[in-house]
């Protein structure tokens, strides 16, 4: 995969707290992303637990750490409000914190964004007035106007 994530970086202590509310959950809970080599993905899967900032392609790397390095903000305090476990592909368990809205945490994923954003897109809108009920992994059962 070519690939690269920036993502959040926690002090020990900050993980011990993420540790110390999730010890009651009995999964394997994996940070290894799913699709790349699946087969040793326990083994491999090294990451702390994090948030994503920003995902790209392996080819923009230097551009992503210029920006990344010029950032001067303060410490950005996000408030966990609720813990999920999910059971992804193949008993993938994936530990998802939700947080309360945060502007830093926005400002600081959208500053990447606007740096990568394409320079020759033209922002459209899409309309909708309907629904669909589908069944994994995409057959649609019915759809609803609203």
């Amino acid at each position: 995969m070519n690939r690269i994530t920036l993502i959040t970086y926690f002090k020990k202590e900050e993980l011990n707290k993420i540790y110390e509310n999730i010890k009651y959950v009995n999964y394997h809970l994996c940070k290894f992303p799913y699709g790349i080599n699946d087969n040793k993905r326990y083994k491999l899967d090294n990451l702390p637990y994090y948030f994503t900032i920003f995902a790209t392609n392996k080819e923009n790397e230097t551009k992503l750490l210029k920006i990344a390095n010029k950032i001067k903000i303060t410490k950005i305090n996000l408030k966990i409000n609720e813990i999920k476990v999910m059971n992804r592909k193949n008993n993938s368990y994936v530990l998802y914190l939700g947080i309360e809205n945060n502007n830093y945490m926005k400002k600081l994923q959208k500053l990447f964004y606007e740096e990568f954003h394409e320079e020759n897109f033209t922002p459209f809108y899409l309309e909708f007035n309907e629904l669909a009920l589908f069944d994994y992994p995409g057959n649609i059962i019915t759809t609803i106007k609203i």
